[in-house]
């Protein structure tokens, strides 16, 4: 099956993996038994990313955006100034939500933080959107044995590595999750 994918182009591929996707969540365990075992693994977040913005107009239904509210913490005001928070925005780092973040039902996300492991709501839970509201995004577990469990996640705050590739840490606030059809 790989070879055969080497010679496929983007959208070749995201057809094989993913033949008639569903479209709207009317039954979850329907979708969720869809979606599993089924992924797009790509060495680049670009790629990934490319993926993912095809499969996300490809739903139908309303498009929802979400933007981050982002700081620097344990800076002076000196350092606050000179990285400003549309600096912030445009940074992406590894596990952190992006800062625009949009969303359709039907969406298959994953989950970026360990918010309830016991229940099944953890780093690496892949997901399925099935409402959008004003505080929180409703999705579908898609991971067993809680799969197509319902549950309501909220904007979190997550702080980036302080040993990480930036000389700061900083907060996003922002649901924990991207969108995974495709993944780095």
């Amino acid at each position: 099956q790989r070879l055969v994918a080497e010679t496929m182009n983007k959208t070749e591929l995201l057809h094989w993996v993913y033949p008639e996707p569903p479209q709207r969540v009317v039954d979850e365990v329907a979708a969720a038994s869809y979606y599993a075992g089924r992924a797009v693994v790509t060495p680049r977040n670009l790629d990934a990313d490319e993926l993912n913005e095809q499969m996300l107009d490809a739903l139908t239904g309303p498009l929802s955006v979400s933007l981050s509210k982002d700081e620097v913490l344990d800076a002076t005001q000196a350092e606050k100034d000179q990285f400003p928070e549309d600096f912030l925005n445009g940074t992406t780092t590894s596990g952190m939500p992006p800062h625009r973040l949009e969303l359709k039902p039907g969406a298959l996300v994953i989950c970026l933080r360990n918010i309830a492991p016991d229940e099944g709501i953890c780093n690496g839970t892949r997901c399925l959107v099935v409402r959008l509201h004003k505080h929180l995004v409703e999705v579908a577990l898609g991971t067993p044995p809680y799969t197509a469990r319902i549950v309501f996640l909220p904007k979190v705050c997550c702080n980036s590595s302080s040993e990480g590739e930036l000389p700061f840490t900083f907060r996003r606030w922002q649901w924990p999750l991207r969108l995974a059809w495709a993944i780095a």
